[in-house]
């Protein structure tokens, strides 16, 4: 969840109450009983607890796609099978997804884009480590680029420029 979206939701509810409670004031609206009080400041927390749900709402939107399969911290072996949902996303654009060591280290280029279906659902295959590598972490790497071909398989300088969409990070069995 992207907390900053949260803050912007709760931050635009308080400044619409304040707006509002400076225009009340302003034409002379003002509460003035203990009862006008509480609704406004009951207002003002309803406003609040709306922000937090709004912040919410925008922080699941700005996810544009999610890895469903493998779950984090999971093992895996050398040859995992990755799925996913794309939110937000056309289908038919192509995903590359790789596995990159943790801890710095070599990693193999994705042979294949990730086609997203109709419907949103993505699924593919990404090789993870060698035979020396059990026990390590590995982060599972999903992205896209517009300039990138489909069908080609992307190089070193091309995976640099891609925009990162998610991430996993996996144990290698």
């Amino acid at each position: 969840m992207n907390i900053d979206r949260v803050a912007v939701g709760i931050g635009l509810a308080l400044l619409a109450g304040l707006a509002w409670w400076n225009e009340a004031r302003t034409h002379g609206r003002a509460p003035a009983t203990a009862r006008a009080w509480l609704a406004w400041i009951s207002l003002v927390l309803l406003a609040l607890y709306g922000g937090w749900w709004l912040g919410l709402w925008a922080a699941g939107l700005n996810a544009p796609i999610t890895i469903t399969s493998p779950q984090p911290g999971a093992t895996v072996s050398a040859r995992v099978q990755v799925e996913g949902e794309a939110h937000r996303l056309p289908a038919g654009q192509s995903l590359w997804a790789w596995a990159q060591p943790v801890h710095g280290g070599s990693w193999t280029l994705p042979h294949q884009p990730l086609l997203i279906q109709p419907g949103g659902h993505w699924a593919g295959v990404v090789f993870v480590g060698s035979e020396g590598d059990q026990g390590q972490p590995y982060t599972i790497v999903v992205a896209s680029s517009p300039a990138q071909a489909l069908g080609a398989s992307p190089s070193p300088a091309a995976l640099s420029q891609m925009v990162v969409l998610a991430e996993v990070t996996v144990q290698r069995r």
